[in-house]
């Protein structure tokens, strides 16, 4: 008597069974997500080794997805879907030729539809966390310089831009030494102060992302250098001459950089509208998450792009969209659920002598509610399992195929067996066969 189980790979669900060595490092959190707040972590890797997760939440997610990326290339190596209230388990071999390339990985948890809140475990040879995260990355702000000497009288130009690695900046935000704000709508702002506005002081800069955090301040300095200071001898007539010639081209250079780079983002770049039926389907931008449909996404560089829309239950679906300047393309999808679908088996022939060497051949297929054989899209393992004798397990139905087949051996002793077959626990059924005495 023997019993086989082997995990199977069906599409679009990868879940394979790992046993750690003693010598593996892992990392273990508690979790809580919802459909607006991910749970992000990146870790580094320096050799190769297998990689291993396993999360649960409790909660009432219908679409839950794991993704596991590499950071050097933006590349998404593998994603899993499920639902709370199960154990999804996720594994992925690093080989040397990814080493080489980098070392940084990245593992998210995201929610289609709802909430939940449990464990995420982690586990890889010599692997070490980097950033374990509430499901959001702080934006970052960026300036050209934290120091500015001008002359008392003079305009100052504050200009400053932000990033997100898991979003996108809203607005970015000069805080004058006064107490004064200036806001300015997108990832990059562009200020020129009047004379009359300019004071000494610390000027303070930062963004925020479409979560509502902000990013730590960055700080520039502003100090006056007075003119007797600066020209002491010299005569007035040239400090004049001098002081206009260069408030005129900088003005002249700072209005046409403006203008060059209004100009520059208006001709570059566009926005897309996707939606999808069903609605809250998850869309990826050239292969990027960007949110849940409908969402709008802005600063797209024009040209053609690729979004996909993927909801648990349905076929993914592709569209193509063709970014204009300065206009919002729309794209919409009417997603396909996936048709009910059942495993038959069958057995030639149903009964064989308990000898221990007589067979029956086992049939596999896949058919849908209305008996209609269905060929499927990947290959797809079946595990198979039997009360008595010696079954052939796995078997693969090969894809574009919709059947396939295993050896049943009979065991010495007489009854009614039963056999499973299983595509994890998205299908299953049984079959009995009789092995007769002789």
């Amino acid at each position: 008597m023997g019993v086989k189980k082997i995990h199977i790979f069906l599409a679009f669900i990868v879940i394979v069974a790992f046993s750690a060595s003693a010598s593996a490092a892992s990392f273990e959190e508690q979790i809580a997500i919802d459909p607006e707040n991910p749970h992000v972590i990146e870790f580094e890797v320096d050799e190769t080794g297998m990689i291993y997760s396993e999360t649960f939440l409790d909660g009432n997610i219908q679409e839950l997805v794991i993704r596991l990326e590499f950071i050097p290339t933006g590349e998404l190596k593998k994603e899993i879907w499920g639902r709370s209230n199960e154990v999804l388990t996720l594994s992925y071999t690093v080989s040397e030729e990814e080493i080489s390339r980098g070392t940084i990985w990245k593992i998210s948890v995201i929610s289609g539809n709802g909430d939940g809140k449990g464990y995420i475990y982690l586990e890889y040879p010599e692997m070490s966390v980097i950033q374990p995260s509430d499901g959001n990355i702080p934006p970052a702000a960026h300036i050209e310089s934290d120091t500015t000497t001008v002359i008392k009288g003079n305009t100052v130009v504050l200009e400053g831009y932000g990033t997100d690695e898991d979003g996108e900046i809203v607005q970015c935000r000069w805080t004058l030494p006064v107490g004064e704000s200036l806001f300015s709508s997108g990832s990059s702002c562009y200020f020129v102060l009047d004379p009359d506005e300019v004071t000494e002081g610390i000027y303070h800069f930062s963004v925020q992302d479409n979560t509502g955090t902000w990013s730590e301040e960055l700080t520039m300095e502003v100090y006056f250098e007075h003119e007797n200071e600066r020209y002491d001898g010299i005569s007035w007539e040239l400090i004049l001459i001098t002081a206009v010639l260069f408030i005129a081209t900088a003005l002249g250079i700072l209005k046409l950089r403006k203008k060059n780079k209004e100009k520059m983002k208006k001709e570059e770049t566009g926005s897309i509208h996707a939606t999808s039926d069903p609605e809250s389907s998850l869309i990826h931008l050239d292969g990027i998450y960007t949110g849940l449909s409908p969402a709008t996404m802005f600063e797209i560089p024009v040209g053609k792009h690729h979004i996909d829309f993927t909801k648990f239950g349905y076929f993914e679906c592709r569209k193509e969209a063709d970014v204009l300047t300065n206009r919002t393309t729309p794209v919409h999808c009417n997603l396909k659920k996936i048709p009910k679908i059942d495993l038959e088996l069958t057995a030639d022939p149903p009964g064989i002598p308990a000898d221990g060497r007589s067979t029956s051949v086992i049939t596999i297929s896949i058919k849908d509610q209305n008996g209609i054989y269905i060929p499927v899209p990947e290959d797809v393992t079946i595990e198979l399992e039997t009360s008595s004798g010696d079954l052939e397990s796995p078997v693969r139905i090969k894809k574009g195929h919709s059947s396939t087949t295993a050896l049943l051996t009979a065991s010495e002793s007489a009854g009614i067996v039963e056999v499973k077959a299983r595509c994890e626990q998205l299908l299953e059924n049984s079959i009995t066969i009789e092995y007769t005495a002789d």
